[in-house]
């Protein structure tokens, strides 16, 4: 009598988190309310009134997956987890307006700690002109849990999603790159090297800043076709647009920003500078692409308004990322982080 074989049954390890997120839109798809976009971008989108929209998007940082509790101090915390949400609103060119702000603690916390993170939180919103306007607190039996709920607005016309990137559109972020994962490898003691460079690569992990000013600007004046900020990963990030929009892309190796710091340090890291800058992930820049008919326009405007853009790469009809260098063109693996 032969035994049968034993079933297993699938886990989020098996799907992973963005297989997770795609089982859940296509669950909720049917709106009763004025929603213009739901699951899959990064933020919802709701209708105002005629001509304008909200936006509305929810991060959730849970101690020991998002932060270390005790490497970050928690005033640099509260700006941290303000910051990285209103990116979500600056991925879409919009203004952010209110906050809500959600925490689950020990009962063990102490009181100055709590306080020097509502610090952060409340100088984060007074340097973005946001309101905190509600939220919510329970206990914890063990970690500390934050959420975040931005909404923002803008005009209905001027929103840029994921998913309008066509054939030789233009790649550009918005800074450097690789900086905040060599910040998260110091803060976990996998790298050690001078204090002053120290102290740079962790306050680009800790103190990330949104670029809402130039996602306005690209979406006030029509430019971008899609949009998104680095949160997983240059490549993982791409490959979100390029997955919405049903396009490849390819990326310029020599092209990508690096900072001066990340150089002087590339022959003491464990991999090249731009597998950092690839795959690192938590930069919170923004990838913009741009019709290739709107290039010295787009980049006139950006060079008179004080901002910086990098030309990386062009978006292409054939699926998949390619690093594209003198020598070789070399299809990526997409990945970067995830929480499953």
């Amino acid at each position: 009598m032969h035994k049968e074989a034993a079933i297993k049954t699938k886990t989020l390890t098996d799907i992973g988190e963005f297989g997770f997120i795609k089982i859940l839109e296509r669950e909720n798809r049917v709106f009763f309310n004025k929603v213009i976009k739901g699951i899959g971008d990064d933020c919802a989108v709701i209708e105002k009134d005629k001509e304008d929209v909200f936006l509305i998007s929810t991060e959730l940082f849970v101690e020991d997956i998002h932060f270390l509790k005790q490497k970050i101090p928690p005033y640099e915390l509260g700006i941290k987890v303000v910051n990285a949400s209103l990116s979500d609103i600056a991925a879409m060119g919009g203004r952010p307006l209110y906050l809500f702000t959600s925490i689950s603690l020990p009962s063990d916390t102490e009181l100055d700690y709590l306080d020097t993170l509502y610090k952060g939180i409340k100088d984060a919103c007074l340097k973005y002109k946001v309101d905190i306007i509600g939220g919510d607190t329970s206990s914890s039996v063990h970690r500390t849990v934050i959420n975040i709920t931005v909404i923002g607005e803008m005009k209905r016309e001027e929103v840029v999603y994921r998913s309008g990137a066509r054939p030789e559109d233009l790649i550009y972020v918005t800074g450097y790159l690789g900086d905040s994962s060599i910040g998260l490898m110091l803060l976990k003691d996998e790298i050690s090297m001078p204090e002053e460079l120290r102290k740079y690569f962790i306050k680009a992990h800790t103190l990330p800043e949104p670029d809402i000013n130039i996602g306005r600007l690209v979406a006030s004046h029509k430019y971008a076709s899609a949009m998104i900020d680095i949160s997983d990963g240059l490549v993982a990030d791409l490959n979100h647009i390029c997955e919405s929009s049903k396009v490849g892309a390819e990326i310029f190796l020599d092209k990508i920003p690096v900072s001066k710091q990340l150089i002087s340090i590339k022959e003491k890291l464990p991999s090249p500078i731009y597998e950092y800058a690839l795959y690192g992930g938590e930069d919170y820049k923004l990838i913009i692409v741009i019709r290739s008919e709107k290039k010295c326009e787009f980049e006139s405007l950006v060079k008179e308004k004080g901002l910086v853009c990098y030309l990386i790469g062009k978006i292409t009809e054939e699926k998949g990322i390619k690093a594209v260098s003198d020598k070789e063109s070399t299809k990526l693996k997409i990945r970067g982080y995830v929480h499953f």
